[in-house]
């Protein structure tokens, strides 16, 4: 308590805005960006707050230091880095503790997507999946998953966007049997993301499966651009609703990967697990896709690399695809290597290797079950079929 209260004596972070429903907003500073110790755009975000005329103080304390103890704990690349905190007392009644975060230069996702509309959506979405399945791995419930929850940084050297999910406000660990979400907690939220069961008014907490939920309508809005129930424009109409939250005119293979986390019934909604590996398996597949009609196009237009590889084009005797790529990349002069990892599974059990056959300074992406020598062949492959190479 002591520490707690002295730490509380610090300077006020944006003094003066009255932030009473939890939304997380961004502000200049010079706390510097972890890495690059420039002046960088933290992100600052409301994890508690209270009036000291309705709730006595030491409740404040104690969740305060539980949702403290919970952000020093996450280490991820897809979860916002915390730095800082501090507690003020406001309009002498208020008292408010704020966070602060480093790694979310990038601001909001959907108005990053806004001036960027040539981003990989795909390996954002993956990315914003892979964070709340860590979350979900270390027993932990964030509560209010959305879009506005959810950043983009950069790692150091690289221009690559990574999605990083904040927003902690509601989170809790499903450890602590004294902190219940129920539906009192949804009215400080955006309604268009909080669970059916939720909106229903039923006496169920706000568990991983409301998380699921909210994570399906989440990527939703990254895929498609707009966000849940668009055509209802009061959100309060949604408590009385039985739509859902999207319709979609045809098909959509990547969509596929995870459309049962809108799955009306909960218990039918998928782990965030599944929803990691159905997601990297329909990006393989996606890829490979790709590579296999525009291997296909250039074989058709008797695609060659250039002049100095038209003698050498052609049939190469060999056992595999690996060794046929081999042989062509040594009678060329050309650097091959390959790049192994894991699509599926870690440790000792390996679902799904995914293998890029690096030629040229070209990369060609193969994936297969369930050995590395397998996943290489299938690279090769690609490899053979775009540089029209036959074994």
């Amino acid at each position: 308590m002591a520490d707690f209260a002295s730490s509380a004596s610090s300077s006020c972070i944006a003094s003066g805005s009255h932030n009473l429903d939890g939304e997380v907003f961004d502000i200049q500073t010079t706390v510097p960006s972890l890495g690059d110790g420039g002046e960088n755009s933290v992100l600052i975000e409301v994890i508690h707050e209270v009036d000291l005329l309705q709730e006595e103080a030491e409740h404040f304390v104690q969740h305060v230091e539980r949702q403290l103890k919970m952000l020093r704990s996450l280490i991820h690349t897809n979860i916002a880095r915390f730095q800082e905190w501090t507690v003020n007392l406001e309009d002498k009644t208020w008292l408010r503790a704020r966070v602060t975060y480093a790694g979310c230069e990038g601001g909001k996702v959907m108005e990053y997507l806004s001036t960027n509309a040539n981003a990989d959506r795909q390996r954002l979405i993956l990315g914003i999946s892979r964070g709340l399945s860590y979350l979900h791995s270390n027993h932990i419930v964030h509560g209010n998953l959305n879009p506005s929850n959810v950043h983009i940084g950069y790692d150091v050297g690289d221009k690559d966007p990574i999605p990083r999910i904040n927003g902690f406000g509601f989170s809790y660990a499903i450890r602590d049997e004294s902190v219940h979400l129920k539906v009192e907690g949804a009215c400080f939220v955006s309604l268009r993301y909080v669970p059916p069961e939720i909106l229903a008014g039923d006496e169920v907490p706000y568990d991983r499966r409301g998380d699921v939920w909210s994570l399906g309508c989440t990527l939703s809005q990254i895929l498609l651009g707009r966000r849940p129930y668009e055509g209802i424009r009061n959100e309060y109409h949604l408590l009385f609703t039985v739509m859902d939250p999207y319709e979609w005119g045809s098909p959509d293979p990547f969509y596929e990967a995870f459309q049962r986390c809108l799955a009306r019934e909960p218990s039918l909604r998928p782990s965030t697990s599944d929803v990691v590996e159905s997601l990297e398996l329909a990006i393989a597949s996606g890829t490979n896709r790709k590579l296999l009609e525009v291997g296909e196009h250039n074989i058709m237009n008797e695609f060659q690399i250039g002049d100095r590889f038209k003698s050498n084009m052609g049939t190469y005797a060999a056992a595999s695809f690996t060794d046929a790529i081999n042989n062509f990349a040594w009678q060329n002069k050309l650097s091959i290597d390959w790049v192994f990892y894991e699509s599926i599974g870690h440790g000792p059990v390996t679902l799904l290797w995914t293998c890029t056959c690096i030629i040229g300074g070209q990369s060609y992406v193969g994936s297969a079950f369930p050995s590395r020598k397998d996943a290489k062949n299938d690279a090769s492959k690609m490899a053979c079929i775009c540089l029209g190479v036959v074994p």
